[in-house]
């Protein structure tokens, strides 16, 4: 780990802006602070990211340290980034802002604190930059290929963070939300599964062809040489695929209707969030063992 550019990062100053400790500036006068975090939802995010923690008497800091250090150790640092800049706890710490407002005010917020945390970082000649949606560390002035970001690591443990961020969405009524990121995280899965094929996925984000060029990549179709059985299951994971993505589709908050659209209960979206899982921890599976389980994390 001592050799990544990513190590700049470990200072208390940047934990302060992380838990929400810190104020900075977002425009002109307007000065605004990350989600204050406590101890126990430090504790349950380290624990979401796989570390076994329990709430104690540590210091808040030292669990934003834990994770930071798992994030460049794993090369999970956009993972990281997105559990701050994109956690649940911006909804309670924005809940007076009206709802056309809440997207350019969590923007600016996050655009201030990158900045902030990029002014500590300016003297050592590095930059936290965004380059195609993943968080990396980069010299000043550094003209990173936006086309070229570095690779999701796919694995249970991922898959089990993202299904347990799409829980907690539901716990908090916020069912829209969670029938999205299973969408997403079927989407990353079946990318990486074909990308770990040498192959291009299709740029059109739809889940069923994504999953139907899975299924030929890895010989997944239903054959009449095979079980019974198996043919069953992979017919299965086709209808859970097609119902999410349809399911998406109709009752998303990607098309800002909502619930109007469709009614659905708490319990019919954890239906949505266990069944996406389901068929990503099958493909991580299956991938796992086209390599010989070389990537697998458990």
């Amino acid at each position: 780990m001592d050799n990544k550019p990513e190590r700049v990062l470990l200072s208390k100053d940047i934990y302060a802006i992380l838990d929400g400790d810190a104020v900075f500036p977002i425009s002109g006068d307007d000065k605004a602070s990350m989600p204050h975090l406590s101890g126990p939802v430090l504790a349950g995010m380290a624990q979401e990211f796989g570390i076994p923690v329990t709430y104690d008497s540590r210091s808040r800091w030292q669990y934003v340290d834990e994770m930071l250090k798992r994030a460049i150790d794993r090369d999970k640092l956009s993972d990281f980034f997105e559990m701050f800049f994109n956690g649940p706890a911006f909804a309670v710490h924005l809940k007076d802002v009206p709802g056309n407002e809440f997207k350019s005010r969590h923007d600016s917020i996050v655009a201030g604190a990158l900045g902030q945390m990029n002014k500590m970082l300016y003297f050592g000649g590095n930059e936290l930059r965004n380059i195609g949606g993943y968080y990396r560390v980069v010299p000043v002035g550094d003209h990173a290929e936006i086309d070229m970001p570095e690779l999701k690591i796919i694995d249970r443990e991922y898959v089990r963070m993202m299904s347990k961020r799409a829980m907690t969405d539901v716990d908090d009524g916020r069912l829209d939300s969670a029938i999205t990121q299973s969408r997403t995280l079927l989407e990353e899965v079946f990318c990486f599964a074909i990308e770990e094929r040498g192959e291009t996925p299709s740029e059109s984000g739809d889940v069923e062809k994504l999953f139907r060029q899975v299924r030929g990549l890895y010989n997944m179709h239903q054959s009449a040489d095979a079980d019974k059985r198996v043919n069953n299951l992979i017919s299965g994971l086709n209808k859970i695929v097609s119902s999410i993505a349809t399911m998406r589709n109709k009752n998303s908050d990607a098309h800002g209707v909502g619930l109007r659209r469709i009614g659905i209960s708490g319990y019919h979206a954890r239906l949505v969030v266990n069944a996406a899982t389901t068929v990503a921890e099958f493909i991580v599976s299956v991938v796992n063992a086209a390599q010989g389980g070389a990537t697998s994390s458990s």
